[in-house]
């Protein structure tokens, strides 16, 4: 029994470093290991997760902070797609046709929270670490398309994964780093992100920069004509940003616009329709439409979809391609789950934003920075879907988990007065 008692002290004490200040150092090297060394991705990810299983085992106070309706929706959206994976794999007869649980995935939001929720600033090592990735990543993307300007830059793995991970570590870049940082320095690291998105070639980050440049003009506008006092200031700022802006366009023109027409003119001129990606794409909407038909309620199966593309694409067009989803998030979900899929995966959003957006622990600039971010992940998915690789749903799930337990140290500061590194 005493032997027994000190390994579970020696373990207490392993899993109880957090309170030193390493795991925020841990934290702020996550953005950059996704593009650079993605085993060590999974190690941050993978010891986050653990400590707070720990925690929530042991049943600490810094459980408290969780959210319920929350964490059972985690649970019953993840065990509901696992539950219908096995059913497919049942009626297909085959485990070799099994295909990947990563829905799973959100099992791991509530240990996430509380294995970062310990660090005194989790938001801001997160924000720090999102901003050097983004500065790296820009200076290669420079090389890469002076380089090599007819190949989309994938950083080890396909241009379109990767263009996501910019979209996310881009927005969370927008937040303030304290609350006196001003917001045109966020900005300045987002817009910087656009760089390496050229780069990938992703047409559709680059319907979501034109978007959230928009929405920072209006914001620009109002704040210039209620504060009248420091217009001249701000448009300064602003015509700065503007000469930068042109500067660069005009000193990379041949790299970038020989390897992709601008948004504007490709979708003016007729590509978007014209492309052969984009015509994919609607012919896998209308088989995602057909399959839902076949079972609303229950979904047609995500395995059973993986099975059938193929021959789909084949058939349609005459070519051969490995497509192992619909090419959009909604169209995937409610094809592959049917309607109770699709209801608690808005059900999960819809309690994380709002829980978030109505918190009044963050500043407005931090609230336009997280409506941004579920733009992002939004506007991604009307031509892919974050849930069928990987890297793309853990750093999603990761994100949410660096808000909430943001959120939960700064509501209930009480708890972890005593452990915080």
């Amino acid at each position: 029994m005493k032997f027994a008692s000190i390994k579970y002290k020696a373990l207490k004490n392993l899993l109880d470093w957090r309170t030193q200040p390493f795991d925020a150092y841990l934290l702020l090297l996550v953005p950059i290991s996704l593009f650079a060394l993605v085993e060590f991705y999974w190690f941050a990810l993978t010891i986050f997760t653990a400590i707070g299983i720990w925690h929530i085992f042991r049943r600490h106070r810094s459980t408290q902070a969780l959210d319920r309706a929350i964490g059972l929706l985690t649970v019953l959206f993840s065990l509901y797609a696992v539950l219908r994976i096995i059913v497919d794999v049942i009626s297909l007869d085959d485990l070799k046709k099994a295909c990947e649980p990563f829905p799973i995935f959100y099992l791991s939001l509530q240990p996430t929270i509380i294995g970062l929720i310990f660090i005194k600033k989790p938001l801001r090592a997160a924000i720090f670490g999102c901003r050097m990735t983004i500065v790296l990543t820009t200076l290669y993307a420079l090389y890469f398309i002076i380089s090599n300007p007819d190949i989309r830059l994938g950083f080890g793995t396909n241009p379109v994964i990767a263009a996501y991970w910019l979209m996310i570590l881009g927005s969370v870049s927008r937040m303030q780093f304290n609350r006196d940082e001003a917001p045109i320095t966020g900005c300045m690291f987002f817009y910087l992100s656009a760089i390496p998105l050229v780069a990938t070639g992703s047409k559709i980050s680059l319907f979501f920069l034109l978007l959230v440049a928009v929405f920072d003009t209006i914001n620009f506008l109002r704040f210039a004509f209620k504060n009248l006092s420091s217009i001249k200031t701000a448009s300064f700022i602003f015509i700065a940003c503007v000469l930068v802006a042109i500067g660069f366009a005009g000193t990379t023109q041949l790299a970038i616009f020989g390897r992709m027409e601008t948004l504007i003119g490709y979708v003016s001129s007729g590509g978007l329709v014209q492309d052969e990606s984009s015509m994919l794409r609607l012919a896998l909407w209308d088989l995602g439409w057909q399959l839902f038909l076949d079972n609303p309620i229950f979904g047609y199966g995500s395995c059973s979809i993986e099975q059938v593309i193929p021959a789909f694409i084949e058939n349609e067009t005459g070519l051969e391609r490995k497509y192992v989803h619909l090419h959009n998030l909604i169209v995937d979900e409610i094809a592959g789950r049917g309607i109770v899929g699709l209801t608690l995966f808005f059900g999960l959003f819809y309690c994380i934003f709002s829980k978030l957006l109505q918190s009044d622990k963050f500043s407005t600039i931090d609230k336009n920075t997280i409506g941004i971010l579920l733009a992002a992940i939004f506007i991604y998915s009307l031509t892919g879907s974050h849930q069928t690789d990987g890297r793309m749903i853990s750093l999603t799930i990761f994100t949410f988990g660096i808000l909430l337990a943001e959120q939960g140290r700064r509501e209930q500061p009480e708890l972890f007065a005593e452990t915080a590194s």
